[in-house]
């Protein structure tokens, strides 16, 4: 008799400290969500224009810095019997891409000329974030008391 009141006894201080212990569980919840981006891209070679693509796609992603360098120059020439003018233009673009995607996926590679390659691909990015959600009732939702 004695032994089933110890085992009693036992058993709802195991609860209780279980009741008390549990608003003291924190969770932390896992959100993942995956984009698409699709990239086309052109080159001299079947490598090159994949590359154009997978920048163009990474571009979409994480943006691009631009820079231009423009180039001008003006010649004039002249003789006893007549003067020329001529323009020398040149032009420069350079794109600056920087991220990093999980995976990616050719689609198509086509031979346009003897050599020109377009390239299409998927892109796929994986983002995974971790919310903590703290343990007991929400901060906001509490009762204030001022005492005066």
């Amino acid at each position: 008799m004695m032994m089933i009141f110890k085992v009693l006894k036992m058993k709802r201080v195991f609860f209780l400290s279980f009741i008390m212990l549990l608003p003291l569980m924190a969770g932390v919840y896992t959100q993942k969500s995956i984009k698409i981006y699709r990239g086309e891209g052109y080159g001299v070679s079947r490598e090159e224009a994949i590359n154009n693509a997978l920048i163009e796609a990474i571009g979409q992603i994480h943006g691009v810095k631009m820079s231009k360098i423009t180039q001008s120059k003006d010649s004039l020439i002249e003789t006893d019997d007549k003067s020329s003018l001529t323009s020398k233009f040149n032009s420069k673009i350079d794109k600056i891409t920087q991220g990093r995607v999980n995976s990616y996926e050719i689609e198509e590679v086509e031979q346009l000329d003897d050599h020109k390659f377009r390239a299409v691909i998927i892109v796929k990015k994986v983002k995974i974030s971790h919310k903590y959600k703290a343990p007991g009732h929400n901060p906001r939702n509490r009762r204030s008391l001022a005492v005066l």
